[in-house]
């Protein structure tokens, strides 16, 4: 009896783990070949300036008084028409002089920067929907505070725009700080893959590309029409995205805009910040799985995309049982050993094609980039665990809040310095 329940189990995890790798594998090939295809990125690809519409920037702010004048100053120099462009800063309630900052880029630059200040901090969705009620431009486009922009952002942001399908365009977030120390240079490889190969892929093949938060770019009346971001969402950019979704609106990926930014650089804020990730990635999951009845692909893939962190919260079942075995000596039926083996010459292939891609995501090309495999293998499983924590949250209710990632205001990426 014990041994068929323990077959059952065994059968439906690795079954449920294989049929989401084997989705997920077209999206890694195609975002590969995209990788190996393009080469350098086209740089001079801009809009015409008789083209060009006005931007709303909304930066939300919390304490962040190590990186406020960086981001502003950065947003001053874009090589965009003044007239055209309006920066938003929302002072969520700081307290470490971040608001003397805001105040004085206010005064100083009155035309470009202006200063709002919440009456009380309800989280980053309330912070954005407050300066929703003074943007005028025709994209609103939201940075997080330790943005570095390159100064042709706007101009290469335009282009996505004059196709009249797209409302919204999601730029790659790249790492400031990647050599702060491992567990940062790790994050980084892993974004890279993140970006430049599965966001790429998912473009590519038409399916889901989810807003990330920071360098999205979203055509003002669409914000409007549906009313903003969602109060107290745990993650307000990928709840915006599945209503964007349902709503039947395009998302684009902009590899070619690059929004540099910090990694959580100690485990502690990486874990905070993935934990929240998580289950706000859940909670959007369960609220709009009304989206697997309509028979589209991007609807299903956005599914798919939410209910990754119930996978990986299943899959620690599979390491608690590969460990139980140890001590319990079970073989195991035909059916689950079939389907682990399986399981794992899919695992391998997998790696194998991430290891290509760890080669050529940076420029110039590096063979050495393979040793982080081991460290990108070691995230996941992390995250396996992070996103279990996350669901027993959920499932025992606990409260939840907003919490911000601290910045250290580092830079390691000496041409941005």
């Amino acid at each position: 009896m014990i041994e068929s329940l323990f077959d059952f189990i065994v059968s439906a995890i690795v079954l449920l783990f294989f049929v989401w790798a084997v989705y997920s594998f077209p999206t890694l090939v195609v975002g590969i070949k995209c990788l190996l295809k393009k080469g350098t990125i086209d740089n001079e690809n801009l809009a015409d300036e008789g083209e060009l519409p006005s931007f709303s920037i909304i930066v939300p702010m919390k304490d962040e008084a190590k990186v406020a004048r960086r981001i502003l100053g950065c947003l001053l120099r874009l090589s965009y028409p003044l007239e055209k462009l309006k920066i938003l800063v929302v002072d969520d309630c700081s307290v470490d002089g971040t608001s003397g900052i805001c105040k004085e880029f206010s005064t100083n630059y009155p035309e470009q920067v202006k200063c709002l200040r919440t009456s009380f901090s309800e989280g980053k969705s309330a912070a954005l929907n407050y300066a929703l009620r003074f943007a005028k431009g025709d994209i609103v486009a939201v940075f997080d505070a330790d943005s570095v922009l390159e100064r042709n952002t706007l101009m290469k942001i335009v282009k996505y725009f004059r196709d009249p399908k797209v409302d919204a365009v999601q730029g790659r977030i790249c790492s400031i700080n990647a050599k702060e120390n491992m567990l940062t240079k790790m994050v980084h490889y892993q974004n890279l893959l993140q970006y430049q190969v599965f966001m790429q892929g998912k473009d590519e093949l038409g399916l889901f590309v989810p807003l990330a938060g920071s360098c999205q770019f979203v055509r003002r009346k669409i914000l409007v029409e549906m009313g903003g971001w969602l109060d107290g969402a745990l993650s307000e950019d990928l709840e915006l995205s599945a209503r964007m979704m349902e709503k039947g609106t395009e998302i684009k990926y902009a590899s070619d805009v690059c929004s540099w930014q910090e990694n959580a650089f100690s485990l502690r804020q990486l874990v905070r910040q993935r934990l929240r990730w998580s289950r706000g990635c859940m909670q959007v999951g369960l609220r709009y799985g009304r989206l697997m009845k309509r028979l589209d692909r991007r609807s299903f893939d956005a599914e798919i995309f939410f209910f990754a962190p119930f996978i990986l919260a299943f899959s620690v079942v599979g390491y608690l049982l590969g460990a139980f075995s140890f001590l319990v000596p079970i073989s195991l039926g035909s059916t689950p050993m079939l389907l682990s083996q399986l399981a794992s010459v899919l695992t391998w292939a997998m790696l194998f094609l991430i290891g290509v891609g760890l080669v050529f995501v940076v420029k110039p090309r590096r063979l050495g980039n393979v040793k982080w495999l081991p460290f990108i293998y070691l995230y996941w499983s992390l995250m396996v665990f992070v996103a279990l924590y996350a669901l027993g949250q959920m499932v025992l209710r606990r409260p939840q809040k907003w919490v911000k990632t601290t910045r250290s205001g580092v830079i390691t990426n000496h041409a941005l310095k």
